[in-house]
């Protein structure tokens, strides 16, 4: 007889073998969302309450496979509804500019009022 404790270890380590799984190997949506939902389902009948958030974030892995291995560097804009993996996230994070309000101010004085911000004066002149 398996002790609780040797459950919940076993069930963790089920739970990163699927969050593994490969996109060729993955099966159709439907049964994983069945196998997710049965493996759940007896975890809380042998435990007594639901798996840790880790093994339920490793089952949610699974079960959006095809959306996180997707490699498509224009997710965002090709699909409506995108699921970004890890390392999309840290290359969007890359891509965009951080800046502080004084840039902000220094970039709107200088191009959408037309003015050198060092100068105050029209960078264009006005013609009469």
């Amino acid at each position: 007889m398996m002790t609780v404790n040797q459950y919940i270890e076993d069930f963790e380590l089920r739970c990163e073998e699927l969050a593994k799984t490969k996109l060729e190997d993955a099966p159709r949506l439907d049964v994983m969302n069945k196998q997710v939902e049965e493996m759940v389902e007896e975890y809380y009948k042998f435990v007594g309450k639901m798996p840790k958030s880790r093994a339920l974030e490793n089952l949610g892995s699974y079960i959006l496979v095809r959306q996180l291995k997707d490699k498509d560097v224009d997710k965002v804009t090709n699909q409506d509804f995108p699921i970004l993996s890890e390392i999309q996230l840290k290359r969007r994070a890359r891509k965009q500019m951080i800046m502080q309000d004084s840039t902000i101010d220094f970039l709107n004085t200088k191009y959408h009022k037309q003015i050198d911000s060092l100068a105050r004066k029209t960078v264009k002149k006005v013609e009469y």
